[in-house]
């Protein structure tokens, strides 16, 4: 059930038709850990964190250094807690886009 704020802001429910994994398309999705995040606000107790560094880099040095791949992880909010948060955010890929020779734009991610 949606309260009415909720259903006003997503007026569309995810199905499970939405939710089948696809062989082939030009937008891959999966979930990756993520434990880069920078403060916004604290009280001496509790702090408030918001995700950094959103695009992955590439594990290579010297001239094979970044990602071959045009892709962003998807922050939805900003944590609080005692200690510096580790989650799984969402990694959106564009297949399209992504591999040694192409040109990698990241506008239409």
């Amino acid at each position: 059930f949606l309260s009415p704020v909720a259903a006003e802001i997503c007026p569309n429910i995810l199905t499970g038709k939405m939710c089948q994994k696809l062989s082939a398309g030009r937008f891959k999705v999966k979930w990756h850990k993520h434990s880069s995040f920078r403060p916004l606000w604290s009280d001496g107790l509790l702090t408030l964190w918001a995700a950094s560094e959103l695009i992955p880099r590439g594990n290579f040095i010297g001239l094979k250094r970044g990602s071959n791949a045009v892709k962003e992880r998807i922050a939805w909010a900003h944590y609080v807690s005692t200690a510096k948060p580790s989650t799984h955010l969402v990694e959106v890929t564009d297949e399209q886009h992504s591999g040694f020779f192409a040109k990698h734009p990241r506008d239409e991610l």
